[in-house]
Parts: C-alpha cells; structure tokens; sequence
C-alpha cells in the first residue's frame, strides 16, 4: 500500500523531472501534477500546512485573482482559464523543492546529478549530429526547416530551443555541481567546472539561436564573477 507520509515518493518523481523536459510538454506536466497533488496531501495528513504560508504566498495569492480575474474578459474565457486557473500548481511546485532541500539530505546533490547528466547527454547528441548532419534517432530532413537552413535542435526534434534550454538551466547546475565537490579537490572542482562550462557553451554556439548567444555572454560574465 502506498504510504502517502513518504517524501522519497516525491523525491523519486522530481528526479525523473529534468529528463523529462526533454520529451515535451506532457510528461514534465504530468510529473508536477501528480508531485503537488501528492504534496499537498502529504502535508495535510502532515498536518503541516503552514509550510506554505509565508510572504510570498501573499503575493502569489494576489498575482493568481488577478490573472484568473483577467481570462473572465477575454474573448476566449475558457481557453484563457485553462491556462490560468491551474496556474497555483507552479506555486506548490516551487514549495515542494523548497521542502525537499531542507528536509531531505540528498535531495539537492542528486536533482543535480540528474540535471547536470541530462544537459550532457543533450551536449554531446548535439555534437554528434553537428559533426555527422544526421541524427541517429529520428530523420530530419524531410523537416521544413531543414530546407536550405539545416539547425541543429538535438533531442528536441522539431523544436528549436536546444540553446535556450541549456543557457536556461546550466549556470545554477554548473555552479551547484561545483559546491558538491569536496572543498579539498581544488583541481577536479576547476577542472569539472572548465569541461561542463566550454561543453555547453559549443552547444548553445552550434544551435545558432541568436537570443540564446546573447545571453550565454550575460551567463558567461556572472559564471565567471560568482565562482
């Protein structure tokens, strides 16, 4: 019987999350669905609600009314509520990996890992096909805009935010990577942080995403600064 007062069940599902956004929309919705759902509950059964109740959720409170409020005057009212309504499942989210880091010891290092693995697998299938102007698991080349103007965009298929992706998420995972490493192995920390930093900034080079060049050198200076 599933025991609902378990935090490794949320634990287990948000490290399948930074995978997961490479698949889509869907499964990444999914998984923060069914986590805030089961978050909730965990807290109510917790009797621990008040986690959640801080400054923020003021404001969050007052900014939900007001979108929701706002899709009532649109010309799509049921279609614009559909994005707004659910949007609180974003606010429990946040509050979930806010729990999980101050409350599970390990949670923080291994979300890491399997972000900081899944950025690099994404790396280096964008490499491959950079190099060979094939990919190895789907054919691209009846695609539209591979006619005349071949883009690299990965694992992602038609989608081509494979630059945006990893300037989005990379600097905090490099740099909480970085904090991970044992203070004593001076040279595997610099050494780890040089190879990740120069992998994906080729990636985001090679996508030829012109916004995401702009902010890999606003990513590239504050890296540089903060460590």
């Amino acid at each position: 019987m599933l025991n609902l007062n378990n935090k490794k069940y949320l634990t287990y599902l948000l490290l399948i999350f930074p995978p997961a956004l490479v698949s889509g929309p869907f499964l990444p919705d999914l998984i923060l669905t069914i986590s805030t759902i089961y978050f909730l509950i965990f807290l109510i059964i917790s009797k621990n609600l008040t986690f959640l109740y801080t400054n923020f959720f003021k404001i969050f409170v007052i900014f939900y009314l007001y979108i929701t409020t706002r899709s009532f005057f649109t010309e799509e009212i049921l279609f614009s509520l559909k994005n707004t309504f659910f949007y609180f499942r974003f606010f429990i989210f946040a509050y979930l990996i806010k729990y999980l880091i101050i409350y599970e010891k390990f949670f923080l290092n291994l979300f890491c890992k399997s972000f900081l693995i899944t950025l690099v697998i994404i790396s280096f299938d964008a490499i491959i096909e950079y190099i060979y102007g094939v990919h190895w698991l789907f054919d691209k080349s009846s695609y539209q805009e591979f006619t005349g103007n071949y883009r690299i965009s990965g694992l992602f298929d038609e989608e081509f935010i494979l630059g945006g992706f990893i300037v989005s998420f990379f600097p905090i995972i490099l740099l909480l990577h970085y904090s991970f490493i044992d203070p004593k192995k001076i040279k595997l920390r610099y050494l780890s942080l040089i190879f990740f930093f120069i992998l994906f900034v080729i990636v985001v080079l090679i996508s030829g995403e012109r916004a995401s060049l702009a902010k890999l050198g606003i990513v590239s200076i504050l890296t540089i600064f903060f460590t």
